[in-house]
């Protein structure tokens, strides 16, 4: 059987977590900033409170018509607003959501294809190094992705991997010569006119940065194209 190693799941775990600057102060691992009150008053406020915030922050996808636009903005700060302030706590909830269990599912079945074991293929969705983590890192957590990384993978992984600078992308691999053709060619098939404007969704997917929140959509018009 063929073994592979990815980091996925990475920016969901080390990169998600809400609260990281907060608890680093509470922890002393950082110089106090102006601005600090106002994060720890947020960090220890009502979820209410955190939704109302956290509303006026989402960032709204620019096909979604005016009644989806606003199930999307409630559905996300009540989202980001439920995150825990705790690292351990953090983690057993990042991995109870659903587009985690998902996703995983979805490289599980990728990964059958390919004959390879998913274990090996996402290591950061398997449960006992989910929970090593929580442990390691306790109430306030380790830092950012760098300090992370070097506390868990020192010794086992190059440092110039564990602290690379940069971010993968991968938008690029739904914006091939082909997407692009069938992005053109598209009428508007496949998705709930109610809810989506076709042609601001055909614009963005013809952009030349992908936005990668609008992949699910492409493949669900290429699948009805399809039948």
């Amino acid at each position: 059987m063929a073994r592979s190693l990815t980091g996925y799941h990475g920016d969901t775990v080390f990169g998600g977590e809400r609260w990281r600057t907060t608890n680093e102060l509470l922890d002393r691992r950082r110089r106090p900033h102006p601005r600090d009150p106002l994060r720890l008053g947020l960090a220890f406020s009502p979820r209410w409170v955190k939704q109302l915030v956290f509303r006026r922050r989402v960032v709204v996808p620019p096909w979604l018509r005016p009644v989806a636009r606003e199930a999307f903005v409630e559905g996300l700060s009540r989202a980001q607003a439920s995150a825990p302030r705790r690292w351990d706590q953090w983690v057993g909830f990042v991995a109870s959501r659903r587009a985690f269990r998902m996703a995983s599912e979805s490289m599980r079945l990728l990964a059958a294809d390919a004959d390879a074991d998913t274990k090996h293929v996402e290591p950061l969705a398997d449960r006992l190094v989910l929970a090593c983590m929580a442990k390691a890192g306790g109430t306030l957590g380790i830092g950012d992705r760098t300090k992370i990384m070097r506390s868990l993978f020192t010794g086992v992984l190059p440092d110039q991997l564990l602290a690379r600078p940069d971010k993968a992308v991968f938008g690029a691999a739904f914006v091939g010569s082909w997407t692009r053709h069938f992005a053109r060619d598209w009428h508007g098939e496949g998705v709930d006119h109610d809810l989506i404007d076709p042609e601001i969704l055909r614009e963005t997917w013809l952009a030349e940065t992908f936005d990668f929140r609008a992949a699910l959509l492409l493949q669900s018009a290429w699948l009805q194209q399809q039948q």
